[in-house]
């Protein structure tokens, strides 16, 4: 397994889990700005610069567990930092239950959510 630095302004990084808390995301944002740092997501290659978050679990004690990554992702992708990841294995393609991180929203409050690429652009005026 190779731990790689993934520019998420220069690749596409998919994942599986279409809505994520803006609480929770936040959380990460402001770890990140204290300087914090975090385990590195596991993801599989894809054709050149694709990548998509590892859905397979990792946590030992508890089989049934997939910790995806996708906060983690989302604050990187959002604060315009490196994601850390680990590249577990390699596929032909994009899994047809995919999303760009991009694409994934952000849940505000109940029937409130925003795109991941419109609260991005937001956040470098």
């Amino acid at each position: 397994m190779k731990e790689i630095d993934l520019d998420l302004s220069s690749v596409h990084l998919y994942g599986w889990e279409r809505y994520k808390l803006r609480a929770r995301i936040d959380l990460f944002l402001q770890a990140l700005d204290a300087g914090k740092t975090f385990p590195p997501v596991f993801v599989c290659a894809i054709r050149g610069k694709e990548y998509h978050l590892d859905k397979r679990p990792r946590d030992a004690h508890n089989k049934d567990h997939a910790d995806g990554g996708h906060h983690r992702a989302l604050a990187h992708y959002l604060s315009h930092r490196p994601l850390r990841a680990i590249i577990t294995g390699e596929t032909p393609f994009v899994p047809s239950y995919s999303y760009l991180i991009g694409e994934l929203e952000i849940v505000e409050g109940p029937g409130i959510s925003i795109s991941a690429s419109v609260l991005r652009e937001r956040s470098r005026s």
